[in-house]
């Protein structure tokens, strides 16, 4: 559990992983379907049915719907299990990263699991639904994700759903508790390997 200080640093000063998706002419993919979960995009109805006991996901999901951007969710029976949001070409830049830095590209970005609901293989397969969804909408989207250094288990999926490293972003912020958080400085080497920056990492 991070300390108060770890995160007030970790907001003025971020540091994360970036990937792109790497396919040149993208095919859906084929999704494990099972009876016991449904697969949907997030709209108003689903963020009013599956998150509204939920205060700060009730708040923070109808916020970004606003922004344009779109989420997936993976419910079962009247609970969500998991899901993935991604900011789409011509939203604002997600919180952590900057305008100059995301471009007229999607992100990948805060994705969820319910712990009762993990190791069923919905993190990635509902990463693959919310792929689906774009690539339906865009021939050639540019398509990137970004991971936190200490948090090298979304990895294997980003792998298996065909993205590739693509460097490392730093962002510093002018941050004032539940006020404000505004990206003044941004860099973007994307030729710096991932391992540079994972714990034990070869």
């Amino acid at each position: 559990m991070p300390s108060i200080i770890q995160t007030c640093i970790d907001r003025i000063y971020n540091v994360q992983l970036a990937w792109r998706y790497a396919a040149d002419d993208p095919e859906p993919f084929a999704l494990d379907e099972r009876p016991e979960f449904k697969y949907s995009i997030i709209d108003k109805e689903i963020v009013d049915s599956f998150f509204a006991d939920e205060s700060y996901y009730k708040r923070r999901f109808s916020y970004v719907l606003k922004l344009g951007y779109v989420g997936a969710v993976v419910t079962s029976g009247n609970r969500w299990a998991s899901f993935v949001w991604m900011r789409t070409p011509g939203s604002p830049a997600p919180a952590g990263l900057s305008n100059s830095i995301v471009g007229n590209g999607y992100w990948m970005i805060n994705s969820y699991t319910d712990p009762d609901f993990r190791g069923k293989g919905l993190y990635k397969l509902n990463m693959a639904f919310l792929m689906n969804y774009v690539i339906k909408h865009e021939q050639h989207p540019v398509v990137y994700a970004v991971t936190a250094p200490d948090n090298i288990a979304p990895h294997k999926s980003l792998r298996w759903l065909g993205f590739e490293e693509h460097g490392v972003i730093r962002v510093v912020s002018l941050w004032i508790p539940k006020l404000m958080r505004w990206p003044f400085y941004a860099t973007w080497r994307k030729g710096q390997p991932h391992a540079t920056l994972i714990k034990g990492a070869p």
